[in-house]
Order: structure tokens, then sequence, then C-alpha cells
């Protein structure tokens, strides 16, 4: 990472690390300070396994790896997202079993849980916005086969999400181990130099 100033401030360049077994970066950001700051961090090789094992679900599974571009834009002390698109750059499985259906589940979500309890997929893709407010809009195509259903006809599953991130990350037992990880990672250690 490189951090050169250019006429209105100081700005970050080359940035990158690993993430989830993959990659992450981004060409600059900056001006530090100044409002807004805006780049487009780039995902490859994102491992759907270790995201998997974040959720800490045993009825959860997934395999594969996603790549994509995340435009970030910080400003007001808010960081937005707009536009992001992620896909899977090989293909993978999407295996999800609960132990338990809901008693009410109705007749579109018991098919989706069952074409999702053995999805190997050929495509994934999934577009989303993060607003300031944590509000995350998500659109997602998955096409694949579940063999279980039926070993020759594709499914094709889309499925359209609105929800506040926030609000669901602190209802959600799994959301908590994820903000008390990154919590974790983004704390300092005062005795540490």
């Amino acid at each position: 990472m490189n951090c050169p100033t250019h006429g209105a401030g100081w700005w970050l360049r080359d940035i990158g690390g690993e993430l989830l077994g993959g990659d992450f970066g981004a060409t600059e950001l900056g001006p530090l300070g100044a409002a807004p700051m805006q780049t487009r961090v780039a995902l490859a090789g994102i491992e759907l396994a270790r995201v998997a094992a974040l959720l800490e679900d045993p009825a959860l599974t997934l395999t594969g790896t996603l790549a994509g571009t995340v435009p970030v834009r910080i400003a007001d002390g808010a960081f937005t997202v707009q536009h992001a698109e992620v896909h899977a750059s090989t293909p993978g499985l999407i295996r999800y079993r609960p132990a338990a259906p809901p008693a009410d589940e109705s007749p579109e979500i018991a098919f989706t849980r069952k074409a999702l309890s053995n999805l190997e997929y050929d495509t994934l893709d999934a577009e989303f916005d993060y607003g300031a407010d944590g509000t995350l809009a998500l659109v997602t195509r998955v096409r694949g086969r579940n063999p279980d259903l039926d070993p020759v006809r594709p499914v094709h599953l889309n499925l359209t999400l609105e929800t506040n991130l926030r609000t669901l990350l602190r209802s959600l037992t799994a959301g908590d181990r994820i903000t008390d990880w990154l919590e974790q990672r983004t704390q300092r250690d005062p005795d540490t130099p």
C-alpha cells in the first residue's frame, strides 16, 4: 500500500489483502479525511466454504469461489455500496438441510428449501446495494441442478431480498458471532505496538 499526496491530500494506493481464502484489492482511496471517498474493491477467489464456517450453521454447506467488484463510498461517516456485482468463478454446491422445516412453510418456500438441499450450481450471480441506514438490497440468480430432485431438469432460483443488515445481524446468533469476529479484528490491543 502506498500513501502519496496529490493536490487535495493523502491517498491510499495499491490497497490489498487476503479475505476468506481469496484476495481483495483497490487501486486507490482518498483523499483521506475528505468527503466523499470512493473506491472500487475487486474480489477474487473468495471461498464460500469459509463464509459458511463463519456462519457456524451445521445445516449449511457451501463450496465454490466468488469474484466481483464492490464500489464503496464513504461520506459523512457512512459506508455505502452501490451496484456491487459478485459472481461464482467456479461451480460449487449449496447444501442447506435444516433439522426440521417450519410447520407453516408455504409451497414456494418448501420447493426452494428442497432445491437448496443439494444444489450443484454452475452459475451464481448477485448484485447488491448497501445504504447508509444499513439497508441491504440483494438480487441473486442461481442456476444448476439438484440430482435428488431431478437429475435432468435444471433449477433456476431468483432471490430478491431487502432488509436492514444491521438489525438482522443484531437479531441472529450467527450475526452476533460475525459481529464479534469483525470487532475483534478491528480493535487493536493497546499492548500491541
